[in-house]
């Protein structure tokens, strides 16, 4: 089977986290399908930045036995002719692919899964196009063209993969068959995580990986850490995730403006390979996030058997219960202070052993390939 990837979201220079969870794809479905990923790249003329060090990722390259494709197209701001964006896409898609695959898979609905379906009428070939949260919840929302687009994408699709439970019923909502909706998780490699040891005597460190920005929460994390700071119990936060785009420093003067700079440390954003290093210096994690998908962070700390406190915003609610953490509603600094508390107030109560064995049990990667690449020879087979 010879299967095209199309996304934009994927690992480059700029960012090694980047759409790591579209190349944990790649790498588990290549070994049973011929892969051929490509991610257009916007081209960018100056080489400082964010854009710039993107731009400067490779066009063509082996990763981890995977070929990776970067074609450029010029992307411009998103409010000057966003809408035909796609256009620019799929021609840097059809200069790198020289004959039809087999199957076509995109990652996003806009403008990935909008190309991709066109590109499956033009070849013939059937089109499965992933949704990760953003381009079902606010894309669409943002302007009425935006939202034709994402429909039209995804009532063109053979298959709708929805990350979640919360991410399918918007996906219904646009016109989508209950049929073609696929529902399958993000998964973590398993293995990367060891069985996690006693936990150490030391004070605990609560953890946040993810972009620092304020759609992550992570000012509302802070004034949660001073509402916690009351002298009633020893912690730290370890916040892992600035870069170029989305620096630390407003939020460490933010927490300079709170007293709490002794208690907080923000550190850039590590490969992936690292997470599982990080993890492990950590008591606790915490994804005060708005909204969210079906965040891989959140499935990373279950695989190194960590307690969690998160938010009611989509795909935390339907995995996290009261055998692994807490949930709160997003944007409430007292209700996050009260439940990172309750955690750190019973660390022992959570076992890691069996939280790692439900991660290896309902998450682990090459599980959830499995059952994907049995839907494309579903798929195929009908075709």
């Amino acid at each position: 089977m010879k299967l095209l990837i199309l996304s934009h979201l994927y690992p480059h220079r700029a960012s090694h986290t980047s759409g790591i969870f579209v190349h944990h794809q790649a790498l588990t479905l290549a070994a049973k399908a011929q892969v051929q990923v490509v991610a257009p790249t916007p081209w960018w003329p100056l080489p400082w930045g964010v854009w710039g060090r993107r731009s400067q990722s490779p066009r063509h390259e082996v990763v981890d036995g995977v070929q990776l494709h970067r074609p450029r197209f010029l992307a411009l701001p998103r409010r000057w002719r966003f809408h035909r964006q796609w256009r620019r896409y799929e021609a840097a898609v059809k200069r790198v692919v020289t004959e039809p695959p087999d199957v076509i898979h995109a990652h996003c609905a806009y403008p990935d899964g909008y190309v991709a379906q066109r590109l499956g009428k033009l070849w013939n070939r059937p089109v499965y196009i992933t949704v990760h949260g953003y381009d079902v919840h606010e894309l669409p929302k943002l302007n009425p063209r935006w939202r034709e687009l994402i429909c039209d994408a995804l009532t063109g699709a053979d298959r709708v993969v929805s990350v979640s439970d919360e991410l399918a019923s918007g996906v219904l909502e646009m016109g989508v068959g209950e049929e073609r909706v696929l529902r399958l998780p993000n998964g973590v490699d398993c293995d990367l995580f060891p069985p996690r040891a006693e936990r150490e005597r030391r004070v605990p460190q609560i953890l946040f990986v993810g972009r620092f920005q304020q759609s992550k929460g992570l000012g509302v994390l802070l004034e949660a850490i001073d509402l916690l700071n009351d002298g009633k119990r020893q912690f730290r936060l370890r916040c892992v995730g600035g870069n170029t785009l989305h620096p630390a420093a407003p939020f460490r003067q933010q927490a300079q403006r709170l007293g709490i700079q002794g208690l907080t440390r923000f550190d850039d954003e590590v490969p992936w390979l690292q997470i599982p290093q990080v993890m492990a210096g950590a008591d606790l994690l915490v994804l005060p996030s708005f909204s969210e998908g079906m965040p891989l962070v959140l499935l990373e700390a279950m695989a190194a058997g960590l307690p969690v406190v998160a938010t009611h915003c989509g795909g935390p609610s339907e995995i996290v219960d009261d055998a692994w953490g807490e949930l709160i509603e997003p944007g409430d600094a007292i209700q996050l202070a009260a439940a990172l508390a309750r955690v750190l107030d019973n660390l022992s109560a959570y076992d890691p052993v069996e939280l790692q064995q439900r991660a290896r049990r309902m998450y682990d990667y090459r599980t959830l390939a499995e059952r994907l690449h049995s839907d494309y020879d579903e798929i195929l087979a009908a075709y």
